[in-house]
């Protein structure tokens, strides 16, 4: 989720200075761990909440409240609804000593890590529909986000949402996309979709493609490859978008980097198209599926595997490069790695590896629960 810039007043500066929420120094830690930008003011005292409440709304400025939201969704995944509180991407069960406070009956409290969460959900919740009433297109799209999928959207605990109201959150996506909000795009032109509406579809589509919506480039590419939404295909166009969402700087640029890197593969079997005119090139194969695999894309990641054990592409052959492909890819649930690492610890690797009976039948069994049909014939 993208956060917009916004200078913060002097006023404000000033009365963030005893380790308050700081907008800039949020926006120049995005990269850090959560914890590392939490609060401990916001966090570690209950009633500090309706403090910054009140900082945030003498602000009268829109896009630092956003931020403040956003702030808020973000350092609430340091904890879960099961009294955990998770840092570095490690669950830890939170001592007392580092848990919040709140007072019952003027006494100070140990506050869970689940009352916590709660707490900070309700704060961001409150931001998201007051800032959506007033027009703020990211809020707009949060709240359109919240109804699309009701009782599954994790980071809302507001009331309202329990249930799926997909008109509501057509007008929610409708004014975010009106208003400028990328994605909203995006969302919008599922639901013109789903409703049969393919030229409005399109429509968004394009409008997010021209905005540089990776998500809206690579469905361009499907529409025109495939033949989608009743369009006729236009390889040519196809292909254009293809690279363009496969060369974008972003996770999402995962899926198409994996399809046009088995373009020049020539493994057009692996992604169900057929073979536009595009020449077998195993240097820009590598370059799009090595992409894919640092994205952690489960096929592409399996693919190299087997780049690495059959020396494809003009590579050498490294059963040990295989081993760690199939690895990597099994631990995401890829039923076809799961039967090669199954294979690799049934046979064993010369020097490197030891053959593994045991472990070889639980990664075959694994495969075979996700219903692998080669995984159950190995089974029996």
């Amino acid at each position: 989720m993208s956060v917009k810039t916004a200078q913060v007043p002097d006023e404000v500066i000033k009365a963030t200075t005893e380790n308050y929420f700081n907008e800039e120094e949020y926006r120049n830690n995005k990269s850090t761990t959560l914890s590392s930008i939490a609060s401990c003011s916001l966090i570690g005292i209950r009633s500090n909440t309706k403090l910054y409440r009140r900082m945030a709304i003498k602000t009268r400025n829109k896009e630092i409240q956003m931020t403040y939201a956003t702030y808020l969704l973000q350092i609430s995944k340091l904890y879960d609804q099961n009294n955990t509180f998770l840092t570095n991407n490690t669950a830890a069960t939170a001592s007392s000593a580092s848990l919040p406070l709140k007072k019952t009956n003027n006494k100070s409290v140990v506050e869970s890590p689940a009352e916590t969460r709660h707490r900070l959900l309700s704060e961001a919740g409150y931001w998201i529909e007051r800032l959506a009433k007033a027009g703020q297109p990211e809020a707009l799209f949060i709240k359109g986000k919240w109804h699309l999928i009701g009782p599954l959207a994790e980071d809302c605990v507001l009331s309202g949402y329990e249930k799926v109201q997909e008109s509501k959150a057509f007008k929610c996506f409708l004014a975010s996309s009106k208003a400028g909000w990328v994605d909203a795009h995006y969302e919008l032109a599922h639901l013109w979709k789903k409703r049969g509406n393919y030229t409005k579809a399109i429509q968004c589509y394009q409008k997010g493609a021209r905005e540089k919506h990776t998500l809206s480039i690579y469905k361009m590419a499907k529409i025109l490859l495939r033949g989608q939404l009743k369009r006729q295909k236009d390889i040519q166009k196809g292909m254009s978008f293809l690279k363009e969402a496969a060369d974008m700087d972003d996770i999402h640029s995962a899926e198409p980097a994996f399809v046009l890197g088995c373009i020049h593969a020539n493994e057009f079997d692996r992604i169900g198209i057929q073979s536009p005119a595009c020449k077998v090139n195993y240097s820009l194969a590598l370059k799009y599926l090595k992409k894919s695999a640092h994205h952690g894309y489960a096929d592409a990641i399996y693919f190299m595997g087997q780049v690495s054990e059959r020396g494809m592409l003009g590579q050498l052959c490294d059963s040990w490069q295989a081993y760690q492909n199939y690895m990597k890819a099994a631990e995401v649930n890829h039923a076809g790695a799961m039967l090669d690492l199954s294979r690799l610890y049934s046979q064993g690797i010369p020097g490197l590896l030891a053959a593994q009976k045991d472990i070889a039948f639980k990664w075959c069994k694994r495969s075979a629960d996700l219903g692998f049909d080669q995984a159950e014939y190995v089974l029996g």
